[in-house]
């Protein structure tokens, strides 16, 4: 009877444990491929599961800790990074907090008089997108994901659209591709003036493409 409770004890924090997404710390981040010239959320993260990190206390956009689930990329070699994100109909509220690092056990949060403020929300602000600059080429942003409504308690699942796109680089594949900024209508009937630089350096043969 003793090993029966036992193991009844034992079996919930089992299911505890193995439900935990990997990427519920920052060292367990997920990584989000590095786009070209520009991008849309299309693809979709969890954050299904999602539980208070322990090395990480209060955020910096709504002052609370949460139950979140960590992203990573890589900061382009011009040290700027175009994050965009989106969310679909029905979804909670979310925010997607911004931390730079050369360590995932020491991350600090980015600057908003530097880099850019940290935070995107999907709740009807115009905060869906933002070029963080000044970063370090080379080094690893991460993406801390999490709702912030309601906020007593915390839900934890859900799902977000995130990209993550370099501001000047032209794309080596046609996975990574990205978009060019289309200009409006100039009233008087012009067409736009190229006037952005875009490089082709380093372009390799892309397998499968005549």
């Amino acid at each position: 009877m003793k090993k029966i409770i036992i193991l009844c004890l034992l079996i919930p924090i089992y299911i505890i444990g193995y439900a935990q997404p990997a990427n519920d710390e920052p060292c367990g981040a997920i990584v989000i491929p590095v786009e070209n010239t520009g991008c849309e959320p299309s693809v979709v993260y969890s954050y299904t599961g999602a539980t208070y990190s322990s090395a990480i206390g209060n955020t910096y956009c709504i002052g609370a800790n949460v139950k979140d689930v960590w992203y990573k990329f890589t900061v382009p070699s011009n040290g700027e990074a175009f994050v965009a994100i989106a969310v679909n109909a029905g979804e909670y509220q979310i925010a997607v907090e911004l931390y730079k690092s050369t360590s995932c056990s020491a991350l600090s949060q980015v600057s908003e008089a530097v880099e850019g403020f940290p935070c995107l929300y999907s709740n009807g602000y115009t905060e869906l997108s933002r070029t963080y600059k000044k970063l370090t080429p080379g080094s690893t942003g991460y993406l801390r994901v999490y709702q912030t409504f309601p906020q007593d308690p915390f839900p934890n699942s859900g799902s977000v659209k995130i990209c993550v796109s370099n501001t000047n680089g032209l794309s080596d594949d046609p996975c990574t591709a990205g978009l060019f900024p289309i200009e409006e209508a100039d009233p008087l009937g012009e067409t736009c003036v190229p006037f952005k630089i875009f490089s082709w350096s380093n372009a390799t043969l892309t397998p499968a493409i005549p």
